[in-house]
């Protein structure tokens, strides 16, 4: 059913008017309703065209240092006014280059060919121009390879690392090093996964379209960033692998300063990378890309081998229309919405196993969330509302005040079908409506965004907030990348057409051998229970006890 509503159209008819650079007033979420967004495409697709406008000075501003290009992880806000208050986080991690880069690649290869462009040319939106999106990764490229030639014992992979202002010669400079103490002597093979296949696809994208841009130093820029990929590649297994198909998720290093080839390396603790997650973005690295000569196939094998036991089936059970259903998914850690980071990276929905795991996983989310989620066995952790406002993901904390700290909550998702207990389910966050946005139709998406930013302070002069209590008494109030640039990233069409382009046909077919032999493994059926039930719409809002931000309000409008 299409809205008819003479506000709503003339809302619509502004926006296109405006064209790719101008946005609709701050505070837009209430100018439509999920009911609306929900059964018509185009007013969904202007609702995620007017949400990708504001995310612009988040993500050429206040997100990113501007001497080096690279991403903060976040910045507080007045729990008032909504402006940036004290110094951002100074400190990011390789996660965040992810989110940033991607958005690079994605912008870059739609206006090379805009008529293939995924979701409409979206990406448009984000960026001011295709010169400063080159300068951007031009700067970028330039700070990484500094930060190498200082920390060669990191093996050109990213640990957590800090910003520090110095003056050199009369010149402000911006020092980038691992954080101390924490991640002096310690990386993350997560976090590095989810950045390798953005610079895998930027790479290759300024090779293909920017062939002659270079670097502020001089250097190729295509060149450049395939330093950056090629270099993860060569020392992957050096670095991260343990041998007998354990790949370390985090390894900790004898000398920062030393060489690869005269440094040691050892896990930093038992863990492993056997998870089917965000974590398989390295393996998927590792596996397709390290030659046989560094990583013979058996080890390969090997390593895929070990990651069967956490890839494993579990049911939703849920209330249709009076008869008790179930919805079988893949089991989560916490089944948090950030678990699903690959798919926005790599093409698993050319496996048309993995695809309809994927599809069910979704929607039992939103089924979770929604009127008939919670039967026996299904109980809310913390005492959350039900239905729910929202959906969950590993978040900052809300707070109630400037005065308060946060706290992170990574206990978040959906417990019955979850390998952790699932501590803070009254906790919801915009951004667990991204995987929901890789969905051919971005209808049920969009709409569950729309919730969750339609509750008061959901909303900034730098994009959606962090994230928000259902009681309504509390918001995150924060931007970070892990909210905002994962919804956006996803929103505009990721980047895993791009990296199975880049990749070719014949390491494709590798990739989706391996995951359709793991996931038919676990999920055997053409059909899987629960694969007719749809995404459920959002039914419940949170109570509106606070005030909007003064800076993006409907008076501010």
């Amino acid at each position: 059913m299409r809205c008819t509503t003479l506000a709503l159209a003339a809302t619509l008819a502004t926006w296109c008017a405006m064209g790719a650079h101008h946005r609709p007033a701050c505070r837009f979420a209430p100018d439509y309703t999920s009911e609306q967004i929900w059964s018509d495409e185009a007013v969904a697709k202007a609702f995620l065209d007017a949400h990708a406008a504001w995310e612009y000075d988040f993500v050429n501003g206040l997100g990113v240092d501007p001497l080096t290009q690279l991403t903060y992880d976040g910045h507080r806000l007045d729990f008032e006014t909504g402006e940036p208050l004290g110094l951002p986080h100074l400190f990011s991690a390789p996660s965040k280059e992810s989110v940033h880069v991607g958005l690079l690649a994605r912008y870059l290869a739609d206006q090379a060919a805009p008529e293939a462009a995924p979701r409409g040319n979206r990406s448009q939106a984000v960026f001011a121009s295709v010169s400063a999106a080159l300068a951007t990764l031009g700067t970028k490229a330039d700070s990484i390879e500094r930060f190498n030639a200082e920390f060669p014992g990191f093996g050109g992979f990213l640990p957590w690392f800090a910003f520090r202002n110095e003056t050199v010669d009369g010149a402000n400079v911006t020092r980038v090093s691992p954080i101390s103490p924490g991640w002096d002597n310690r990386v993350p093979a997560l976090d590095n996964g989810e950045m390798f296949w953005s610079a895998f696809a930027v790479a290759h994208v300024l090779a293909e379209h920017h062939p002659t841009a270079t670097t502020p130093s001089g250097r190729p820029l295509a060149a450049a960033w395939t330093t950056i990929w090629q270099r993860m590649v060569n020392n992957s297994v050096t670095v991260f692998y343990a041998g007998n198909g354990s790949v370390r998720c985090v390894t900790r290093l004898s000398n920062q300063s030393a060489p690869v080839a005269a440094n040691t390396y050892a896990s930093d603790g038992g863990c492993t990378l056997d998870d089917p997650y965000e974590g398989e973005l390295f393996v998927d690295m590792m596996t397709l890309l390290v030659p046989d000569a560094l990583l013979p196939a058996a080890d390969k094998a090997l390593i895929w081998e070990r990651k069967r036991g956490m890839l494993q089936a579990a049911n939703l059970t849920v209330a249709d229309r009076g008869a008790i259903r179930n919805i079988t998914v893949q089991r989560g850690f916490w089944f948090s919405a950030h678990e699903q980071w690959k798919y926005m990276l790599m093409p698993y929905r050319q496996s048309a196993v993995n695809w309809r795991v994927f599809r069910n996983g979704e929607a039992a989310r939103t089924w979770y969330a929604s009127v008939g989620g919670r039967v026996a066995g299904g109980a809310a952790a913390s005492h959350a509302e039900q239905p729910s406002p929202g959906m969950w993901a590993s978040v900052t904390s809300p707070v109630t005040s400037n005065a308060d700290n946060f706290d992170y909550f990574s206990a978040c998702g959906i417990a019955p079908v979850a390998f952790q207990p699932v501590q803070h389910d009254d906790v919801v966050t915009p951004y667990s409506s991204f995987p929901l946005l890789l969905l051919d139709d971005q209808r049920a998406g969009a709409a569950w965004l729309h919730r969750m930013i339609l509750a008061r302070k959901g909303q900034n002069r730098f994009g959606t907030t962090e994230s928000l209590n259902v009681t309504g008494r509390g918001v995150g109030s924060l931007t970070t990348w892990d909210s905002k640039g994962t919804t956006l990233l996803a929103s505009v069409g990721g980047i895993s057409d791009l990296t199975a382009r880049y990749l070719g046909g014949a390491a494709v077919a590798r990739f989706l051998a391996q995951i359709d032999e793991a996931w038919t493994r676990v999920f055997p059926e053409a059909v899987l229970p629960g694969a007719d039930l749809s995404p459920q719409p959002p039914a419940a809002f949170v109570p509106e006890y606070l005030a909007d931000y003064t800076t993006c309000d409907r008076a501010s409008n």
